[in-house]
């Protein structure tokens, strides 16, 4: 705008345009040209990153899908959406149908099952092992063969539980 009322001017009524408004003019033509440069960089780098896209591949949107106006694409958003949920709200109605017959079902039982021995079924206690003291040749009890004796008349069965 102020390039167009520096041409008026120096167009004007006056015969010699005056040096400052010379130097204005310069200036302001020489800034709109380099405006027009810094523009254009942006714009080309926008489409080289386009061309290298389309060249790994990417769709480029033509046609139909150029030409969508951002109502149609906010009524897909909105059909697509819609779809979803509808989707959801199944499986959340046959996820609680499966959580209700779970919940009446009767709960396991939290008793622990254990084997008795034979010996158990007079009240638990077990009769107490009869050692028979082993001799050694000078008459003295051998407490090492009194134990291993006592474990073999027990059946490899430990001593004490």
């Amino acid at each position: 705008m102020c390039l167009e009322e520096c041409d008026e001017e120096m167009s004007g009524g006056e015969a010699e345009p005056s040096a400052p408004m010379l130097a204005m003019s310069a200036a302001l033509k020489d800034l709109k040209k380099r405006t027009e440069t810094h523009a254009a960089v942006p714009l080309r780098h926008v489409q080289k990153m386009h061309d290298m896209s389309v060249g790994m591949g990417a769709v480029c949107a033509k046609g139909e899908a150029a030409k969508a106006t951002p109502a149609e694409d906010l009524a897909k958003a909105a059909t697509a959406q819609s779809e979803a949920l509808t989707k959801l709200q199944t499986e959340l109605s046959a996820t609680q149908e499966r959580l209700k017959k779970l919940e009446s079902q009767p709960a396991p039982s939290k008793t622990v099952l254990r084997v008795l021995a034979k010996t158990a079924d007079n009240g638990g206690q077990e009769p107490a092992v009869k050692l028979d003291p082993v001799y050694d040749a000078m008459g003295k009890v051998d407490p090492i063969a009194t134990v291993l004796k006592a474990i073999h008349a027990q059946g490899g069965r430990p001593l004490v539980e």
